[in-house]
């Protein structure tokens, strides 16, 4: 789904797999910015894009995505290698100061030093828990766009252990123009009932899902 020369922002981008993934397949004219808040995995990002011959089409930004713009603590995990997550879990071992925004702002400040309009065709977002506060800060920048994916794990669990409410997340995603579909491990997509809507923000189970306008 992903044409060449798009541009393709990755939230919570890890080790950059999947950025590099999209760096490669969208070609020279590509734009691609890889969000990542550990010092550390910004570090295999680049090293990986440096050997791998991306550095002209993918930016790294060492940034959490969230609601506002502060300042925050991210926990890391004892148990799973590389793994953080900016909400509550009594599995984190360490944290690490991260510099947070939302992000229509920090697209605009990567704009401003690219030279160019970042105008996202495809968003990845894999944050642990934490993608209530990254839709609350993206949702009246996305009416903006005209044309949009976003991928993201759906996890209603944690959102119902912070207080929120994950049907109340589904719902937002139609009434912002966006439509649901659960994507199945065939790389295929499944438009979601209303019906599948209240049985993933009702289970302890994680969903892939895809909204797209």
């Amino acid at each position: 789904n992903l044409r060449s020369g798009a541009t393709f922002v990755d939230i919570g981008a890890n080790n950059g797999f999947h950025a590099l993934l999209a760096a490669r397949h969208a070609g020279p004219d590509a734009t691609v910015i890889a969000f990542e808040p550990q010092a550390r995995m910004c570090q295999l990002i680049e090293r990986s894009s440096r050997a791998n011959l991306l550095m002209d089409r993918l930016t790294i930004e060492r940034l959490a995505i969230g609601a506002e713009a502060g300042e925050a603590r991210l926990g890391k995990f004892a148990d799973f290698f590389g793994s953080a997550t900016l909400t509550e879990n009594q599995m984190i071992a360490e944290h690490e100061a991260v510099a947070v925004q939302p992000l229509g702002d920090a697209l605009a400040d990567v704009a401003e030093r690219l030279g160019k309009p970042v105008v996202p065709e495809m968003i990845l977002i894999d944050v642990e828990g934490f993608e209530f506060h990254v839709w609350n800060g993206m949702k009246e920048w996305s009416r903006r766009i005209v044309a949009l994916t976003v991928i993201l794990e759906f996890s209603p669990v944690s959102y119902r252990n912070m207080g929120q409410d994950p049907r109340q997340l589904l719902t937002e995603f139609g009434e912002y123009g966006f439509t649901v579909s659960c994507l199945q491990g065939d790389g295929s997509l499944r438009l979601a009932t209303a019906e599948e809507c209240d049985m993933m923000a009702a289970s302890n189970a994680q969903f892939d899902i895809v909204i797209r306008k």
